[in-house]
């Protein structure tokens, strides 16, 4: 399975690897005929998909390209009435994020100064890395599901973006 040692400007170059034969016809048929069918039903299954994407696009762009749908937020609104926005969203959003950024990200950073400079192997090392490796294959349901039994659950807090940052705290 080598193609030959002499150079390819050389009459007797062996440009075709030695050791293959051609493939059967029947053999390329059926290959045709199974990428033929493999290449269908994707086509079929993206059908839905698109059509999904189309009636997203066509009932919802009107709604994000209007001005008020980013300003306004959901006072008074019922769920079955028309109207209101998405502000509210968006402020609870990156207040969240900010909560969980300033309390975790000091934490972060004096954890990782303490396991690198002094640590130095001893058993609270040992286990604030064991610990990290932990939660950092903890999905975010899970750790979502641990913050509502603890905070809610057991110590009766009501539900709150305070909660959720928790929970992001986690992560």
């Amino acid at each position: 399975m080598s193609l030959g040692t002499a150079s390819r400007n050389s009459p007797h170059a062996d440009l075709a690897p030695s050791g293959f034969t051609d493939i059967a016809a029947s053999r390329k048929r059926k290959d045709r005929t199974a990428t033929v069918i493999v290449y269908a039903m994707m086509g079929v299954a993206l059908i839905p998909l698109i059509w999904v994407l189309v009636v997203l696009v066509a009932k919802g762009l009107p709604a994000v390209l209007d001005v008020g749908w980013w300003s306004f937020d959901m006072a008074g609104q019922l769920s079955n009435q028309a109207g209101g926005g998405i502000s509210h969203a968006i402020i609870g959003t990156l207040t969240q994020a900010l909560v969980t950024t300033v309390i975790s990200v000091p934490v972060g950073v004096l954890t990782a100064v303490y396991l690198v400079e002094y640590s130095r192997g001893g058993w609270l090392g040992r286990v604030t890395t064991f610990m990290v490796d932990i939660l950092t294959g903890v999905p975010s349901i899970v750790a979502a599901l641990f913050v509502y039994a603890l905070w809610i659950a057991l110590f009766g807090f009501s539900r709150s973006g305070f909660a959720v940052s928790l929970a992001l705290m986690l992560l």
